[in-house]
């Protein structure tokens, strides 16, 4: 969670910064980067965090439950 909650707080800061300093975000393509960079970031922490994307314990469990069985 603490990741997720990171990752939201840099993906805004350049919004905020520039709100409270009346600097304008430039250059646009910078801006873009930083966008989906930000939101590739947060997508895949959900990802991972919340739904177990790339999770590998299922198939642990589950093969130990395999050789647990074997040996009996």
């Amino acid at each position: 969670m603490i990741f997720f909650v990171l990752g939201l707080i840099t993906g805004i800061y350049p919004f905020i910064a520039a709100a409270v300093y009346s600097e304008k975000l430039e250059p646009r393509t910078g801006l873009f980067i930083h966008v989906l960079s930000a939101f590739t970031y947060i997508l895949v922490v959900f990802g991972m965090g919340f739904r177990g994307w790339w999770d590998l314990e299922r198939k642990a469990n589950h093969r130990w439950e395999e050789i647990r069985k074997g040996n009996e």
